[in-house]
């Protein structure tokens, strides 16, 4: 079983009652003892490892009994003396601090043979509450003043956030709502030009920051970006889809570490387009990686990863939503847990890369498999988009499936309102299932063949010119 790492939302839930003790009910007893065991603590109850029961194993006891098991527990009375202790959660791995509680507390629950009992607690239990006639069992962060407890044992860490991409813009809202964390600084590439007019706009980093009311630097280079991690006394330097390479100075400016949030399954695609790579290449794993930043881009130590299926008709725009949410949540948790994580140095022959999608890359090379060129449309849409030439004009292809069929590499074996576009590929077919002509809308193909008006002529650009 898996501990769970404040913040995450199930330790704040409220435990309900176990309303039959069955085989599952004592199974989960047997797992919290042993998970309790391996992470060497003294209680757990059942919130702590994502689950929302009233259920606790406890192993401070009085006699030689071993761990209670305690099914809907009940403290029933406490005693006035106080015993004052170095505590910790386990869901708040490496932080301790002095509590008093009562020195002895009487418990009522059943335990796994449906008997009840009354069990004696010595030297306090980090329950969610000693008062008599409450509930017990609920892991102690769920309590009312769990935020302000928090904030006496957990120092605010304060971070200086250097992001570009929209990919970035999650972990910036995670860090700005996350209240153990003090958002100091934060950092973006300067404006570029953009759109028809070709004006500057600022990165969308620099957009939420403004609306968030938070000042935004723009450093030119590694020397202005260190000086605004050590100007805000920054614990943590966090980056996030910066598309800059850090230098000596900013690396070594911070007080704790520098953290950054990538988009795969590190040591596996390092490097700019590690998404579009990974449905390229027909990867049926994706994820994210927390690590430590060195200055050989992506080679840092591991900190944290979180794993995904890549959905058979997953787009690269609807993975690199979900993974930026992915993505923002590991980054809170390393944060929050970063004195306990043992960095894990990379399996350097476990390598492989992913450079920037270049704009001749995205012109589909019917010579290709249909399989391989279904993933390419997959893993370019809705951008940068896979494209042909149609009638002498540019044609985003954002939808298209493999199927079979024969013919010459390019031959256009269809074009009907009916039965659709399909063209010939070095292996099967492809049919086009969405398009969208330049300066127009994302339509379906029933419709672009109607402007067609029965003429199309689909010519593949040579990508060595």
């Amino acid at each position: 079983m898996e501990i769970q790492i404040y913040p995450q939302p199930v330790l704040r839930c409220k435990a309900k009652p176990v309303a039959e003790i069955d085989q599952d009910t004592i199974a989960l007893l047997d797992e919290m003892v042993a998970t309790m065991r391996k992470a060497e603590g003294i209680g757990l109850a059942a919130v702590q490892v994502g689950i929302a029961r009233r259920v606790i194993v406890v192993d401070v006891t009085a006699g030689e009994q071993g761990p209670l098991r305690l099914i809907n527990p009940r403290i029933v009375s406490a005693s006035d003396e106080l015993s004052a202790r170095e505590e910790g959660c386990l869901s708040i791995p490496g932080v301790t601090a002095p509590v008093k509680r009562p020195a002895r507390v009487v418990v009522e629950a059943t335990d796994e043979t449906g008997s009840n009992t009354r069990s004696i607690i010595l030297m306090g239990f980090c329950s969610s509450t000693t008062s008599p006639g409450c509930a017990a069992g609920e892991c102690w962060l769920s309590t009312a003043n769990f935020r302000k407890r928090a904030s006496k044992i957990m120092p605010e860490a304060r971070v200086a956030f250097v992001g570009t991409d929209q990919f970035a813009v999650a972990s910036l809202l995670a860090l700005h709502n996350t209240r153990e964390i003090n958002l100091a600084a934060v950092a973006s590439s300067p404006p570029k030009p953009s759109g028809r007019g070709m004006k500057l706009r600022p990165s969308p980093v620099a957009q939420q920051a403004e609306e968030l009311g938070i000042p935004v630097t723009l450093p030119q280079d590694d020397k202005e970006l260190a000086q605004t991690v050590t100007g805000c006394k920054a614990d943590f330097l966090v980056v996030c889809a910066y598309g800059r390479k850090l230098g000596a100075a900013s690396l070594n400016s911070p007080g704790s570490g520098c953290v950054n949030v990538h988009s795969s399954l590190l040591p596996r695609w390092r490097g700019a387009a590690p998404i579009e790579r990974a449905i390229i290449a027909g990867d049926s794993k994706i994820g994210v990686s927390t690590m430590l930043i060195c200055e050989k881009m992506d080679a840092g130590d591991i900190l944290l990863q979180h794993e995904l299926t890549v959905p058979a008709d997953a787009t690269g725009g609807q993975m690199r939503i979900l993974l930026a949410q992915e993505g923002a949540r590991l980054l809170i948790d390393t944060l929050l847990r970063f004195a306990s994580i043992k960095p894990l140095p990379q399996d350097k022959t476990q390598v492989t890369y992913a450079p920037k999608i270049q704009k001749q890359e995205t012109f589909l090379d019917l010579a290709r498999t249909a399989e391989e060129l279904a993933r390419v449309v997959r893993a370019f849409a809705p951008m940068p988009a896979a494209r042909l030439i149609a009638n002498g004009n540019p044609l985003k292809i954002l939808s298209a499936q493999a199927i079979s069929g024969t013919g010459r590499p390019g031959e256009l074996i269809c074009a009907t309102e009916k039965s659709g576009l399909v063209l010939a590929t070095g292996s099967g077919c492809l049919k086009l299932l969405e398009v969208q002509p330049a300066d127009r809308k994302p339509m379906a193909v029933a419709e672009f063949l109607r402007g067609c008006r029965g003429k199309l002529e689909i010519v593949q650009v040579d990508k060595n010119t």
